[in-house]
């Protein structure tokens, strides 16, 4: 067993201890990384960096209480006659990771209405840097030791990674935190191919949802620690991972098979009560949109479609305010 304690601070002969815990220490690595991961793709990708960094620092603000708000509201048994302050004692572990997500999307919502960017774009470039964190955080769970599965009988399983010896009950363990960390560790390569790749903004974001959550609801059946749905046995993890694969693989399937539109403006036959151009949408024939692609007439045929939509953006944001 590793000690959960990676060293001490002493200041004053003494007088003053603090003990540094190599939980909270991986979970710091995750997040730098992730953030670093998250700017060397906004860059590639030609995003606003200020606007991305100032998201990421709100949205860790947000994910690391919602993750510790879940975790204590399923876990209050845990709590309820423990001294106040262990409510707020993350570094000694119970982080619920969907509640990370969750507190992490409000922030999004948030972010996106305040600085009027768009919600997708800043999930799509968040969810390689996320599922990353992920991977590396569920080492803090093996210091921990936590996050194990059933107990296995037969000796010749017993070595890592198959297994991992639990101190609490003198016995070996199935492995999920490792399980689940390559999990998350394969789709976090998936996620960064399909970053470049997409042509749709979400499609990412959704692609996350569907990885994450297939991986989650099965590694999750094979825990002997984790939350219950009130007094079930249904694991709650499990009901948020159904949810992720069916939102977001609808999302996807629904994304893919989105036709393009084009936008036909009529100045003329404007609706004069309400002062605003009619837009009628017509359906054409799906094309590649790389500009190098598409003769000379056509290409600018897009250009001019895509301008003409940033205008009616910014005039429809100006008509609301």
């Amino acid at each position: 067993m590793v000690d959960p304690v990676a060293f001490t601070i002493s200041i004053g002969d003494g007088a003053i201890t603090k003990d540094i815990y190599w939980y909270g220490i991986i979970i710091a690595v995750g997040m730098i990384l992730g953030l670093l991961v998250a700017i060397w793709n906004a860059k590639k990708l030609k995003r606003n960096l200020e606007t991305f960094i100032d998201f990421s620092i709100f949205a860790v603000i947000f994910a690391v209480i919602g993750a510790r708000v879940h975790y204590v509201v399923w876990s209050w048994e845990l709590f309820k006659d423990q001294p106040l302050w262990k409510i707020f004692a993350v570094w000694e572990g119970g982080m619920a990771i969907y509640g990370g997500i969750i507190g992490g999307f409000i922030a999004g919502l948030i972010f996106s209405k305040v600085k009027k960017v768009p919600f997708l774009q800043l999930f799509d470039l968040a969810v390689p840097s996320l599922i990353l964190g992920q991977a590396i955080g569920r080492w803090g769970n093996f210091v921990n030791q936590e996050a194990y599965g059933y107990p296995i009988f037969n000796e010749k399983y017993w070595h890592f990674p198959f297994t991992v010896f639990i101190q609490e009950t003198g016995q070996y363990h199935l492995a999920a935190f490792f399980y689940e960390s390559m999990w998350n560790l394969i789709g976090f390569f998936i996620l960064m191919i399909s970053l470049r790749k997409a042509k749709r903004e979400g499609k990412t974001f959704f692609l996350y949802m569907i990885i994450y959550g297939v991986g989650r609801v099965i590694i999750e059946g094979i825990r002997t620690d984790s939350q219950m749905f009130l007094d079930t046995a249904i694991r709650i993890n499990q009901v948020y991972s159904a949810i992720f694969i069916v939102v977001g693989g609808a999302l996807y399937l629904f994304y893919r098979n989105a036709r393009e539109y084009a936008l036909n403006t009529d100045p003329e036959n404007a609706d004069n009560k309400n002062n605003r151009t009619r837009i009628k949408v017509k359906k054409v024939r799906p094309v590649d949109m790389s500009s190098e692609k598409l003769p000379p007439n056509k290409a600018d045929e897009y250009k001019a479609m895509t301008e003409e939509m940033r205008r009616q953006r910014e005039k429809s944001v100006e008509n609301k305010e």
